[in-house]
């Protein structure tokens, strides 16, 4: 028996559209093409800072590590390392919260990017998809190491007997080989 009779058109065509093909479609106008094209070189100019950001602080970290590392040991050198080791950990400190800060803004455009393009539950269907399959994996190869480890354990036995035989053998071959009558 068809339901189709009693349900209305417009809901039956859209099923249709959707069943038939697998992608949405967008209707995108001048303006919202605009505001694409905007979005994605906000999102490539916060790629370029992020960038910048994170060549800063991996130069106030090496700062910090040389002055930490290679200094004299007389009472003033120890003293100005002591106030660069400060100056660069602020520094690196500052670096990191500029880098969050920037990393989260490129998220929010980068959703906001997504639901205009209308791919905003595939991407996020495939990050999901993509964290439980890291949980998996990783569940899978705890578990395999946890078995590796019981059945070296219940090996042991076998591994001490052996290492007896071994050693009892060899104490014999060594005995018979060096007879003193």
């Amino acid at each position: 028996m068809h339901f189709s009779k009693y349900l209305p058109m417009s809901f039956i065509n859209r099923f249709r559209k959707l069943s038939n093909n697998s992608q949405s479609l967008v209707i995108r106008n001048n303006s919202s093409q605009n505001l694409i094209d905007h979005i994605s070189n906000e999102i490539e100019l916060l790629d370029r800072q992020i960038l910048q950001t994170q060549e800063a602080l991996i130069q106030a970290a090496s700062v910090g590590i040389r002055t930490k590392v290679f200094g004299d040991r007389n009472l003033l050198s120890r003293m100005t390392n002591r106030f660069y080791f400060s100056l660069a950990n602020d520094s690196a400190n500052w670096h990191k919260t500029k880098l969050i800060e920037l990393q989260k803004q490129r998220i929010s455009l980068q959703f906001r990017l997504e639901r205009l393009n209308g791919t905003f539950w595939i991407n996020r269907l495939k990050r999901w998809l993509f964290v439980l399959l890291a949980f998996v994996s990783f569940g899978f190869f705890i578990s395999l190491f946890i078995i590796a480890i019981f059945f070296t354990l219940s090996l042991l036995p076998f591994i001490l007997l052996f290492l007896v035989l071994v050693t009892i053998f060899y104490y014999f071959s060594v005995r018979s080989n060096h007879n003193f009558y």
